[in-house]
């Protein structure tokens, strides 16, 4: 995100834009909406250890070149 957003950048995120789910657990109750292609999405990558920020390029089911 780059240079959009730059390290140390403070931003405000709103965790209940695609669902509503139980705080610590995972445990999803209701689904809001799904990302739309050129949205800005927060998430915690497990693999990395790290809270990332991303913009979304393509759906599923979108073909990349």
């Amino acid at each position: 995100m780059q240079p959009t957003i730059e390290v140390g950048d403070r931003i405000v995120v709103n965790k209940m834009a695609y669902n509503l789910s139980i705080p610590f657990t995972g445990i999803i109750l209701i689904s809001l909406d799904t990302p739309q292609q050129g949205e800005i999405v927060f998430f915690e990558s497990k693999a990395a250890d790290l809270r990332l920020i991303k913009r979304v390029i393509s759906l599923p089911g979108d073909l990349i070149e």
